[in-house]
């Protein structure tokens, strides 16, 4: 029973990842879950760029939907990213973008790069079904290993993707240089 914690009271969710045309396939996992509202994982769409927008605020993430509208349609038409969200009766409560990569130095691999599930929502088990859509996403194109980062003061996050099976594999710092004034 997946259930969502709000203070005190609780609600149940059932969550269904969608196989509809356009998903990422027929051998998606689905999670059903007895009780209440159904929670549906889909491809996303440009309806869901509002939502999308401001769910990236919730950690702290300035995207505005201009930029959310210029960088999903840079996105959405390559095969080499997979964009999904979580409808909970027809609201997007979370989302996910999966990318695959390839260095000189590893094999290919496919990377979670953003997850994002309404603070509401947290602990109810959207985090885990759009993690299994992305982890079904990269398995139909052949990788068999799939990275995420996480930032290191976000122990919240790191206890979700141990829950799911990921394990720390180091320790790094991210730089970076502006390029233009």
């Amino acid at each position: 029973m997946v259930e969502e914690r709000t203070g005190r009271s609780r609600r149940r969710i059932r969550m269904v990842v969608s196989c509809e045309p356009g998903g990422v396939g027929s051998n998606m996992p689905l999670a059903r879950h007895p009780g209440g509202p159904i929670v549906r994982v889909v491809p996303m769409q440009a309806d869901d760029l509002p939502a999308v927008a401001a769910l990236s605020g919730e950690l702290g993430y300035d995207v505005t939907l201009a930029a959310a509208v210029d960088r999903f349609a840079k996105l959405a038409t390559g095969a080499h990213h997979g964009l999904f969200v979580a409808h909970d009766v027809g609201v997007v409560v979370g989302w996910i973008h999966i990318h695959s990569a390839v260095a000189i130095q590893d094999p290919p691999w496919a990377e979670i790069r953003g997850l994002v599930v309404s603070e509401r929502n947290r602990g109810s088990g959207i985090g885990s079904a759009l993690v299994a859509a992305a982890e079904a996403w990269a398995e139909q194109r052949g990788y068999d290993l799939l990275r995420v980062r996480s930032r290191e003061t976000r122990h919240e996050a790191h206890r979700f993707y141990q829950s799911n099976g990921y394990r720390i594999l180091k320790t790094s710092l991210t730089f970076e240089k502006h390029l233009t004034d």
